[in-house]
């Protein structure tokens, strides 16, 4: 999904002129960067419950603007395609070390509600932006 992303943001800086979608592509980074924050905190203070509804509030915003920006006929910089790849990956290393810290922790614990509303959380944040491979 990451190289689907970014080839069709890079066709689109191929292929148009102009770079009217960078501060799209830059809103829409802040907003993920957030959401990741903001679910990342919440695993680890244990509200499973809260990070699945804060994604929930805003995965289908997201992932609307994602997809609205890679079928946009607009040039996205070079520079900007750059902090998306960057910015990606921060935000998939996050998720990942949350996981598995987390995991490792509730499992350690048996508490498997817990690690069920994980995996859940994981996989439904993986299928909304393409960071990941779900978890079973």
């Amino acid at each position: 999904m990451k190289l689907l992303i970014v080839g069709v943001l890079t066709a689109l800086c191929l292929t148009a002129s102009g770079c009217s979608k960078d501060s799209e592509v830059k809103s829409f980074l802040d907003e993920w960067d957030s959401l990741t924050r903001d679910i990342v905190k919440k695993v680890d203070a244990g509200d499973l419950d809260g990070a699945q509804t804060a994604l929930d509030a805003k995965k289908a915003g997201l992932r609307s603007k994602l997809t609205e920006l890679q079928a946009a006929p607009n040039r996205v910089s070079a520079d900007v395609l750059k902090e998306f790849d960057e910015r990606f990956g921060r935000n998939q290393m996050k998720m990942t070390a949350t996981y598995f810290n987390n995991w490792k922790k509730w499992i350690q614990s048996g508490d498997t509600e817990k690690v069920e509303k994980l995996k859940a959380l994981f996989n439904d944040y993986a299928r909304t932006f393409g960071t990941h491979r779900e978890v079973s």
